[in-house]
């Protein structure tokens, strides 16, 4: 048996190579999903909400640190919700918010391009962190009761290809039950898509035969 190198392959076949390896890897691109929490449902201490694009579901889920305590709060009165924590038992100790995605029922990791807030206390903070432990916003400053903005990105790269942040009020606990979480913009990773994987696997049994042969 000898080893064949790409440079001696048959163009048809380094052909056949570079388009499975442009499958594999073009068209992967993930647009951003909005998640805006108006149709969001609340279990105990997650919120979730499921967003369609092209046939695939995306669910978000915020899961409040301290157990049941996640709650939905009608911004406008009509239809515009978010979510923030019920729970006042806490006292002094700082809680928040674990946010994480999955593509098809399949935990997958994505950036962080937005989450905006509404307030109704004052003198509130946070920070947020990714699933390394980094920070991605440190010490954002929220402003008092009846505003709403959103939360700024200090590292970008921190907020980039993350499996999960976490949204963490540096005050009291008071902070989830005083700010509101909604319109979180993410963006999920590049994966594979199953048609390229399948080009690939029958580009590699082809080659296995080819090198079996000779």
């Amino acid at each position: 048996m000898t080893k064949t190198s790409f440079s001696r392959l048959h163009p048809s076949a380094k052909l056949f190579c570079a388009v499975g390896l442009a499958m594999l890897w073009s068209s992967t691109t993930q647009a951003q999903i909005l998640f805006d929490i108006d149709n969001a449902s609340v279990s105990g201490g997650d919120v979730t909400q499921t967003v369609s694009v092209g046939g695939v579901n995306f669910e978000l889920t915020a899961s409040y640190f301290s157990g049941a305590g996640a709650d939905l709060f009608n911004l406008d009165g009509v239809d515009d919700f978010a979510f923030f924590s019920n729970d006042t038992s806490l006292g002094a100790n700082a809680t928040g918010f674990r946010v994480s995605l999955t593509q098809g029922g399949i935990a997958t990791n994505f950036d962080l391009d937005q989450i905006d807030f509404a307030s109704f206390g004052n003198g509130h903070a946070f920070d947020l962190f990714n699933s390394n432990g980094s920070l991605i916003t440190d010490d954002f400053s929220i402003p008092n009761s009846g505003n709403s903005g959103t939360i700024a990105i200090d590292n970008v790269a921190n907020a980039t290809n993350i499996a999960f942040f976490d949204v963490i009020g540096t005050s009291n606990a008071l902070s989830t039950v005083q700010v509101d979480f909604h319109n979180i913009v993410l963006t999920p990773s590049a994966v594979p898509e199953p048609g390229s994987l399948f080009v690939l696997g029958m580009l590699s049994v082809g080659m296995l035969v080819r090198r079996q042969r000779r």
